[in-house]
């Protein structure tokens, strides 16, 4: 009797002892200094965030803006491609800017950021590219956000369109989708970091044939018509740096709200805005 009330209270010591190591092990993940440790962590190969493409939307004068985007996602170990934004004084936009201005305000300058869009869809559909991420060079990015990609893509269904990690507006978002932070679409406005689907870019270039309004405005438009099937991850894992104060490619709205990063990578590396 003795014998098996001694070995009882072993199995609860080990017992008491293996649950207290579960619980310190989950307070330990959830906790900052973990996913900082574990975000800093480089890996062999370069990595594209599970994406078959990074895109980088520059123009071609600002060098500057490059290197601080080279620093930002060489931090993350990533593969990526600067990709040529169109300039608003180009041939092009001037060009679409003389058949649209009788229907439409377009400003030259988001007339460049939707060709440029446009062209980086055009990309993922000659190089035949399952998916592609689309930055634009103006972003800051969560410490962690490789882990928390990871953590939300098995629960991005396989028939996604488009995909936010950015954006600059409050959306309307409701119960969860399958994650805690993922979410379908409501109002995701902006384009500063954001994943299209190979049918999501065949689908975007057959419906944005004419330009009537901001790209953002127009794809906004489509996902709260169901004709774009869109989720977003709130709170977003990219934002704009230079949110309020200008852009090269679009022109700022006043109304969008100025988002702020849990933990910024430029803060953490010590990149000046």
């Amino acid at each position: 009797m003795k014998a098996t009330l001694k070995k009882f209270t072993q199995l609860k010591t080990i017992f008491f002892i293996m649950l207290l190591s579960t619980i310190l092990c989950i307070q330990l993940y959830n906790s900052n200094d973990f996913r900082l440790s574990f975000s800093t962590t480089k890996k062999n190969r370069p990595g594209t965030f599970h994406f078959d493409k990074i895109y980088v939307l520059n123009l071609k004068r600002r060098s500057d803006r490059r290197e601080k985007m080279s620093l930002l996602l060489d931090y993350f170990n990533l593969e990526y491609e600067f990709f040529p934004a169109f300039d608003a004084n180009s041939p092009e936009v001037e060009k679409e800017y003389q058949s649209v201005i009788k229907q439409s305000k377009l400003r030259k300058s988001e007339i460049a950021c939707t060709l440029s869009h446009l062209k980086i869809y055009q990309s993922i559909i000659n190089n035949n590219l399952k998916s592609a991420l689309i930055f634009e060079d103006d972003i800051d990015l969560e410490v962690d956000i490789e882990l928390q990609i990871n953590e939300i893509l098995p629960y991005l269904p396989k028939d996604w369109e488009m995909f936010y990690i950015g954006h600059c507006c409050v959306e309307d978002l409701r119960e969860p989708f399958n994650y805690p932070t993922l979410f379908i679409s409501t109002r995701p406005s902006c384009t500063h970091a954001y994943a299209v689907s190979n049918i999501g870019a065949q689908k975007l270039l057959s419906i944005l044939v004419k330009l009537n309004n901001p790209l953002d405005c127009v794809l906004v438009d489509l996902i709260e018509a169901g004709k774009i099937k869109s989720f977003s991850v709130e709170p977003p894992l990219a934002v704009q740096w230079r949110l309020g104060m200008g852009s090269d490619i679009a022109v700022s709205d006043p109304s969008w709200v100025d988002q702020q990063l849990k933990n910024s990578t430029l803060k953490y590396l010590s990149i000046k805005d």
